[in-house]
């Protein structure tokens, strides 16, 4: 699953897939995990200003609470646009 994961938000971001691991292992973990992904479905379904906006917080609390870098890591790949469409067309295949 992961492999099918990554070559799919490849297309979309277009950057090497160790940089991609850490995005691709939130999606995975998401998909699996209905509370992170219903977190992540509300974030990622709010208009780009929001979206943001809310991302830029969500990051500022992980490093507060010195969650792992590559988890944070994932989180700001999300500021990208068509990163956070993938994710979001990801997120809405599992449910």
């Amino acid at each position: 699953m992961l492999a099918r994961l990554n070559t799919i938000i490849s297309r979309f971001r277009g950057a090497s897939a160790q940089f991609d691991e850490p995005l691709v292992q939130l999606i995975a973990t998401a998909r699996d995990d209905a509370e992170i992904r219903k977190r992540l479905i509300m974030v990622l379904e709010q208009d780009a200003f929001q979206r943001h906006s809310s991302l830029n917080t969500w990051i500022r609390e992980l490093q507060l609470h010195e969650a792992p870098e590559p988890f944070v890591r994932a989180i700001r790949f999300l500021l990208v646009e068509e990163t956070a469409d993938a994710a979001l067309d990801l997120l809405h295949q599992a449910d």
